[in-house]
């Protein structure tokens, strides 16, 4: 593995580590939080196609909040919208903007080569380490299959994050690698050892 890409995907497990500890907005109990917009595109892989999802607080099915397009095959934890709801709240401006899950942005790049693909994430993502805003705003954030059926065996598969998307044919070491990398930077972020 060359130094360049280990440090390419520590760079984007540390910012999917940063994105899950940011401070969620205050809320006043029985209030209601900013919220994101889900919009479910089908899957060109698999064939899942978007339906009605039950989403948990900040995500929503409706409404005219950021929105954030995902695969209909995968799934997101709830903190994982977090960056994008702290940064809507800091600049409001973006409360109109579009944000694409990795997993979706990645279909879009499968024509090429991995490592020039996992580049071009990269810079998508630096949104949220307040650098220079991409025209194409990725959400930081591994992601999870969803639905992939029933059983032991398949629920253990949707429970396994998946550092790009459930579709990447990527080495294994690539997601070994940046698994490590995320855990060690949030124990830094919380003093451990990393």
């Amino acid at each position: 593995m060359s130094a360049e890409l280990r440090d390419l995907l520590a760079g984007m497990a540390a910012r999917e580590a940063h994105g899950e500890l940011m401070a969620p907005p205050f809320v006043t109990t029985g209030g209601t939080g900013p919220s994101v917009r889900v919009r479910l595109v089908a899957c060109t892989v698999c064939g899942a196609i978007g339906g009605d999802r039950r989403w948990p607080a900040p995500m929503r099915g409706t409404g005219d909040e950021p929105a954030l397009s995902m695969l209909a095959c995968e799934r997101l934890t709830a903190r994982a919208v977090l960056p994008i709801v702290v940064i809507v709240e800091r600049f409001p401006e973006l409360r109109g903007a579009r944000f694409a899950t990795r997993a979706l942005a990645w279909t879009e790049l499968t024509h090429l080569p991995p490592e020039k693909a996992l580049w071009q994430l990269d810079l998508a993502e630096r949104w949220v380490n307040g650098l220079a805003a991409a025209p194409d705003l990725t959400l930081p954030a591994s992601t999870r299959s969803h639905g992939a059926g029933a059983g032991r065996p398949r629920r253990r598969q949707e429970l396994a994050p998946y550092f790009v998307s459930p579709h990447a044919r990527l080495p294994a070491w690539m997601g070994a690698h940046y698994q490590a990398e995320r855990r060690a930077a949030l124990l830094r972020r919380f003093g451990g050892e990393g």
